[in-house]
């Protein structure tokens, strides 16, 4: 995802960041904020097409504020 234009939108506690880079490599990230705002529990799906052939990934995971 080097050099990716990321856009991020945030609805109430709900955040989406997504983007695509000149590669043609795909990332979207959704979750919602925790009750304090320092723990996001998200889903993502990574979609990469460098290296001529598509390949995804996709998970849960938690982001968490130091």
């Amino acid at each position: 995802m080097k050099g990716a234009q990321l856009q991020v939108t945030v609805s109430g506690s709900e955040v989406v960041l997504a983007g695509t880079d000149k590669q043609g490599n795909n990332m979207t990230l959704r979750g919602s904020l925790d009750a304090t705002g320092t723990s996001l529990k998200s889903t993502y799906i990574l979609n990469g097409s460098a290296g001529g052939g598509c390949e995804t990934d996709d998970g849960k995971g938690t982001l968490t504020k130091r």
